[in-house]
């Protein structure tokens, strides 16, 4: 189903994107660790480029935990660590942090996230042939079973955890 409103928010010292291309732009530059938007106020974020590119990673998922509702859900993509991407910087991941899969795992749970299920994805290597392009579509459908270690990105999928108070009772 299509969203009501999308939003797309660039750390100001990444500089800015357009986006989407031939339309408005949708995208705001603001602070890593603000987001200005009320709390609970959204049900779905997507963060990518964002936990390899910080120093705050703590601060940035406590910001996204304030503004995510209690229901909401959050799509990490981070670089592995033991991927091809994450090892030659002529591509989008291969600067900043890479990690490992039970790394970021343990980040998000001890930020107060749950994490919901995990996949693996671009298998393609960075330094891609004509011969390489041609299987595509091969390498990144059978290599998860065989070569997971090589995925260039980690995808994560998070609920927020948000514990219930505990009823008091009142004196009589």
């Amino acid at each position: 189903s299509e969203a009501a409103r999308v939003l797309a928010f660039m750390p100001a010292q990444q500089g800015i994107t357009w986006w989407p291309r031939g339309g408005a732009n949708l995208t705001c530059l603001t602070e890593e660790t603000f987001l200005p938007l009320p709390d609970n106020s959204i049900d779905r974020i997507l963060m990518t480029h964002m936990a390899e590119n910080t120093e705050h990673i703590g601060d940035v998922l406590k910001e996204m935990s304030r503004v995510l509702s209690s229901n909401g859900r959050m799509i990490v993509m981070v670089p592995n660590r033991s991927g091809w991407w994450a090892s030659h910087q002529r591509t989008p991941f291969g600067f900043g942090f890479s990690f490992s899969l039970p790394h970021i795992r343990r980040i998000l749970t001890h930020h107060g996230f749950q994490v919901e299920r995990h996949a693996r994805a671009l298998y393609m290597p960075p330094f891609g042939t004509r011969f390489l392009a041609s299987y595509v579509n091969w390498i990144e459908k059978n290599c998860d079973a065989f070569l997971p270690g090589l995925a260039g990105v980690l995808l994560i999928e998070v609920s927020k955890q948000v514990y219930a108070r505990p009823v008091l009772k009142q004196a009589n």
